[in-house]
């Protein structure tokens, strides 16, 4: 995961253009710090993707700017807690709220 990760972020698995508009362009706007555009997740630095199947739910994040990769992966669903809360929270704590 770490690897793929990384190549979603850093290039290599889209052609250069496809990459570019991906970065540029986010459709939906959470906040200032999170939105989503074609097949990636930007949350502050970090960029990635989310997803769940019955029992399995993971989070994974890439920040070039940071040079750090975050897996969160629960082997179960937790409908209190996503990994996307632990993901936030682990980069407070890393590197306070300028993430």
């Amino acid at each position: 995961m770490q690897k793929y990760v990384e190549a979603m972020v850093g290039g290599g698995l889209l052609p250069e253009d496809i990459q570019t508009t991906r970065f540029s362009e986010h459709i939906v706007h959470f906040d200032e710090n999170i939105a989503y555009g074609l097949g990636i997740l930007k949350r502050s630095t970090f960029y990635g993707h989310n997803g769940s199947l019955p029992g399995f739910t993971t989070s994974m994040y890439h920040s070039p700017e940071k040079i750090c990769t975050v897996i969160i992966s629960f082997n179960s669903q937790l409908e209190d807690t996503i990994p996307d809360q632990l993901f936030a929270r682990f980069v407070e704590i890393l590197y306070g709220g300028d993430f």
